[in-house]
This record gives C-alpha cells, structure tokens and sequence, in this order.
C-alpha cells in the first residue's frame, strides 16, 4: 500500500470530471489524501446493479424518473438516508482514510432529493450541454454520447440537502471505476430532473438555416408506462452518481444519402406533460422549469486559447437551447 502523490490525486479528479460528460461538476472533494492499492480499472463483468445518487436532486414537476409522483416513487435506487456498505471495493483502498465502495455495485446509498413542484416562481437552472458537443467534431460514422445536464443553486439554510463524496480509481470510459468513502457534504447545488424535457435533433441546409430532416424529436413522458422498448428520451443516473439526461446519437445508422453538414440540437421544456400510467390515473401538468443560464465553460471566451468551437444559445423565454454542431466525412481534415 502507498499514498498516491498530490499530482496523481489532481489526475484522479481530472477523470472525474470527463466521466461526468458535462462542463460544470459539484460536490467532488479536491483535497482528500488518497491509500490505494493499485486498483486502476473495473474489476470484473459489468455490474447488475443500478447507479446510486450521490448529488442532491430537485423534481421540479414534482414526478420521478418513471413519470410517477415522487410522494409515492422517484425511480431512483434505494432510499434517501439509508445506506447499505456491505462489500468495499477491496481491502486496501482507502480515502481519507475510509474505506470505498464502488458505484454500481452491491452497495446502495442515494443523495437527498427534494420535491420542486411546490417553488412559485419555478426552479431555475443553468443548463450544460457536454463537452464532447460543443469542443469536438465529430465524424458520418460516430456514435455521440448527447448528455445535458441541469443545476440549480441551494441554500443551505433554507434546504439543506446531502450527498456523497465521490472519486475515480482510474481507467477510462465504461472501465472507469468511482467510488465513495461513504463521507457526505451539504449541498450548495443540486442536478435538476424536469418531466418536460425534450430533445430534437434536426439537419439543416445550411448553418443557422432551415431543417431539412429530423433525426430525432422526443419529450421524456413520451415514455412513461409503456408497454415495452422505447426510444424516448430520458434521464439517468451516471457511475459519478448524478442525475443526467443523455441520448446514443448514432450518426451512421442515419438513413440520410449525405450523413454530412450541420445539425441543430433543440434541449426544451414543453408547456405540460400528459400520459396515462398503469392503473389509468391521468397525469396532466404543467411545467415548473425554467432555463436561466447557460454554463459558462460552453460559451465562447470561456478559455485561452478557444477551445469551445459550437457554442449554444438560449431562447430569451427560457424554454429551449440551441447547439449547432457541424459533422465531418470520415477521414476529412475539416477541423
């Protein structure tokens, strides 16, 4: 066993940050002191378990993952408060001198959350498209992972909500290993999950032009109570314990001739949401999200050198953001 150098722990949080996919990250503590014993990738096939939550979430319209009230289920896993640690990671791991349990695993812990159908003037969020959107050109050929993520800031005083510190081990993409030490931290932000949220994906003629082809247009209570598949969209839980939407854009199982060009991704809120669920209970209600800001790190002027190369807009009502990205023929230079 030996004590990872401050260098090494910087790297650490580093591929925290690109699990997580998008620009802003909360509730990630940077000055932990770091045992391990090499462990630097997942250990074994994947895991049956779902993700467990481990920053602080608001249900602006007041209904979970599944599209079911929340005072009844908020399709997250476990139960806030109650946690289950059971089986660490190994047995020479350690943070802070705790040991760490993997995310997902057998383990199970969840962040408070908190019902936001109830805020007056509507939750406000700062919306954050990922960076692999707005920094990367991607290919006819690409699978493109297409993830938002919504934040809102809290108050301590006023809602104190909790979660839980989590840090990488190492490896990358689907191998990364996140774990917790099971320490907790008081929220000064929180994801925000919204029923109304959509996702189009259009071609366009020419940037900044008209539509010629929609890849993709879904709200995520398109896929409430379904009987079977669907393609909806929707939001998860990701290995880093946060509540993202994310969306498999696969560009070349487009049926278009010409797979190249610009293409217009709308994230909005529709006015209500409305469906059906099992027991024929009708769930009809409007919105209660507004977008307020757009994150920073995804405008121009963010970084010098630049390295922002599609920054999005944000409608003046607070009901859509706009990203324009421009998608290359495999093996074109076009940068």
């Amino acid at each position: 066993m030996h004590v990872i150098t401050k260098v090494a722990l910087i790297l650490s949080l580093a591929l925290l940050v690109l699990a997580s996919g998008c620009s802003q990250r909360n509730g990630i503590e940077n000055d932990a002191t770091f045992e391990n014993g090499g462990a630097d990738a997942a250990k074994g096939a994947p895991s049956p378990y779902g993700n467990c939550l481990s920053t602080p979430v608001i249900f602006a319209e007041g209904h979970g993952l599944t599209g079911t009230n929340v005072s009844l289920s908020t399709g997250l896993r476990g139960m806030a408060g109650v946690e289950s640690f059971i089986s660490p990671y190994d047995n020479v791991t350690f943070i802070d001198g705790y040991p760490v349990y993997q995310n997902p695993s057998v383990n199970e812990w969840q962040a408070d959350w908190a019902d936001g159908s109830s805020w007056s003037n509507g939750v406000p969020v700062e919306l954050d498209w990922s960076d692999n959107l707005t920094r990367q050109t991607w290919t006819d050929r690409s699978k493109v992972r297409v993830e938002v993520v919504l934040t809102t800031p809290l108050d301590p005083n006023v809602m104190p909500l909790h979660g839980y510190n989590m840090y990488s081990l190492g490896g990358t993409q689907l191998n990364e290993v996140m774990v917790t030490n099971t320490t907790r931290f008081t929220a000064t932000s929180a994801t925000v999950y919204s029923n109304v949220a959509r996702l189009k994906i259009e071609k366009l003629d020419v940037p900044g032009g008209v539509p010629v082809n929609i890849i993709y247009d879904s709200p995520c209570y398109e896929g409430y109570f379904i009987d079977g598949p669907s393609n909806a969209y929707s939001a998860e839980v990701n290995m880093g314990g946060k509540c993202i939407y994310g969306f498999n854009w696969d560009i070349a199982a487009s049926s278009l001739t010409n797979k190249t060009g610009w293409y217009r991704l709308t994230f909005s809120l529709d006015a209500t949401a409305f469906y059906t669920d099992t027991t024929g209970a009708v769930h009809n209600y409007t919105r209660n999200t507004v977008l307020a800001s757009l994150n920073p790190g995804d405008l121009l002027g963010s970084s010098d050198p630049e390295i922002v190369l599609y920054p999005p807009t944000l409608s003046s009502s607070g009901h859509a953001s706009v990203l324009e990205v421009y998608v290359k023929a495999k093996g074109s230079g076009r940068k």
